[in-house]
């Protein structure tokens, strides 16, 4: 289960996180509907939805006296998006086109009853969770990591456990993440003198890159024409070629151990030692 599940999510509610996100998405993607029992069971689960919505109420409340309350940059993204699901609960909206569209060859009048319930059920209950996060919203912070929040540091050391296979700590992760990045700065150094670029630190000079236009598509069409012609040429050349890896860098003809090779790869080698071919 990775981060940003609900046994896992340092947050209840968030802009990535929540039945608000979850529940309509799953009934208009996932919910089949093709008989009258499959519309009666849709109908069925959009009851449900606002229990699972005060189900989260509780959480969020419960997490909030436990100090646990998300950066106020956050919640404003998350309001702003749950403001859009109780307008369109209150007007139908997506949790009703859903029914509507899929039932118009199937007796029964599920449109309006889903209506009914997204007006008097559901958008109230999107009502009681805004109530919720504008109340945390006046007492949230600007600190974005998790370390603000109480016991941070412990949650970020297990949430790295279970969204992982390692068992380094969050310490020697971040260490070889500085490693990583010095063994690539030195790698693009070297590339970007042999471009010309010797001035500056390797970003600014990543950044000079990106501006200089002998290193750019046109814009619009003859730019796409471009793009798909530069990817063709790299793929033409890749297609039909044994790989080589980092840890097998050798050429099948210059490897110690036996090594197939495939008639491009030969031709390849015969243009290298400028052996004729009669025919390949």
């Amino acid at each position: 289960i990775t981060v940003g599940g609900w046994r896992n999510a340092p947050y209840v509610v968030i802009q990535n996180v929540g039945a608000y996100l979850d529940v309509p998405r799953f009934l208009d993607a996932d919910h089949r509907i093709e008989s009258a029992a499959d519309a009666e069971a849709y109908l069925e689960r959009l009851r449900a939805y606002p229990k699972q919505l005060d189900g989260e109420l509780g959480r969020l409340k419960a997490t909030r006296d436990l100090g646990v309350i998300p950066p106020s940059f956050l919640i404003d993204k998350a309001l702003s998006q749950i403001r859009l699901s109780a307008k369109g609960a209150r007007e139908g909206g997506g949790l009703v086109d859903s029914i509507a569209r899929r039932t118009k060859n199937i007796p029964g009048d599920w449109t309006e009853r889903a209506r009914a319930i997204a007006i008097q059920d559901v958008a109230p209950a999107l009502d009681r969770q805004i109530a919720e996060l504008e109340s945390q919203r006046k007492v949230a912070k600007d600190d974005p990591g998790i370390a603000a929040r109480p016991h941070g540091e412990d949650f970020y050391r297990w949430a790295l456990r279970a969204s992982t296979t390692t068992s380094m700590t969050p310490e020697q992760i971040h260490e070889m993440g500085l490693s990583e990045l010095k063994e690539l700065h030195a790698r693009m150094d070297e590339i970007l003198k042999d471009l010309g670029y010797t001035q500056g630190s390797v970003g600014d000079r990543m950044k000079a890159l990106a501006r200089d236009p002998k290193f750019q598509f046109k814009d619009g069409d003859p730019g796409r024409a471009e793009v798909m012609a530069f990817i063709d040429e790299r793929l033409a050349w890749i297609k039909g070629q044994m790989p080589r890896t980092e840890n097998l860098p050798a050429t099948w003809y210059d490897t110690p151990n036996i090594h197939f090779c495939t008639i491009k790869d030969f031709v390849q080698l015969c243009h290298g030692i400028n052996v004729k071919m009669e025919r390949a």
